[in-house]
């Protein structure tokens, strides 16, 4: 009788601990999905740093810097010693993260977080459209462009202003790694002495979505001018659909 009891003590003991050891192991999972999910995944936008928002607009699933230089030093009037460049920083504004980390900016430039509930409300109506915008049907790639050498903006600044749709017509494809490129749609030229442009695309190319989870890569192709000596003339950013998922669902 004392060994049967003692036996049934030991397999109570075992289960225990089986029991123990799962519920450890569910919760280490746990700690390490939210351990190795991103900000923009864990925390409400209006509680992003202004780090945050750079980060996300500069080096995130949705933004790509393509920068490019040439060596040596600058002539005279071309700015300080160093390395000349042209800096090209792409993002998916009809992704919805990309325009939240931009309305973060200017609340946190606006002191957003100290406002009376009243001033943030109006705040809140300004931007809500922009936050809201229905990009169900289209994908929006913006452009801002920028370089240390004041002359190649002034060609810049000519050269993107005086392109149209028809000219890249053959020549800007957002191209998923398998399926059909998108041919562009609309190419919007900056405005006034704003510094950016865009390009648009549809989001079905042949009835079928541009991508799926399916794929591995998106990739902008768009040619730019080469001005100062800098760059070859093809611009490539290439964006992993993977790190594009929010949620289960594609964010783009």
């Amino acid at each position: 009788m004392k060994s049967q009891k003692t036996s049934a003590l030991i397999m109570r003991s075992k289960a225990a601990a089986r029991t123990t050891f799962f519920l450890s192991a569910l919760l280490i999972i746990g700690l390490s999905t939210v351990m190795g999910a991103d900000f923009w995944e864990t925390k409400d936008f209006t509680k992003w740093s202004a780090k945050e928002c750079e980060k996300l607009l500069t080096n995130s699933p949705w933004a790509w810097e393509l920068k490019l230089y040439r060596t040596g030093y600058l002539g005279a009037g071309e700015g300080a010693e160093g390395q000349a460049y042209v800096k090209y920083t792409i993002r998916f504004m009809s992704a919805l993260p990309i325009r939240m980390a931009q309305v973060r900016q200017a609340q946190i430039a606006n002191n957003y977080d100290k406002l009376s509930d009243e001033q943030k409300q109006a705040f809140d109506k300004q931007t809500e459209g922009f936050l809201n915008a229905d990009f169900s049907d289209k994908v929006v790639v913006s452009v801002l462009y920028e370089t240390n050498v004041p002359q190649n903006h002034q060609e810049l600044d000519r050269h993107w202003k005086t392109q149209t749709t028809a000219i890249f017509s053959n020549s800007v494809y957002l191209t998923p790694n398998k399926g059909e490129k998108a041919r562009l749609l609309e190419y919007r030229p900056p405005q006034g002495a704003n510094r950016d442009f865009a390009f648009i695309f549809p989001r079905e190319v042949d009835g079928n979505p541009l991508i799926t989870d399916e794929n591995k890569s998106l990739i902008l192709e768009f040619p730019y001018q080469a001005v100062g000596g800098i760059g070859d003339g093809k611009g490539f950013a290439e964006f992993k659909v993977k790190k594009m998922m929010i949620k289960g669902g594609l964010v783009y």
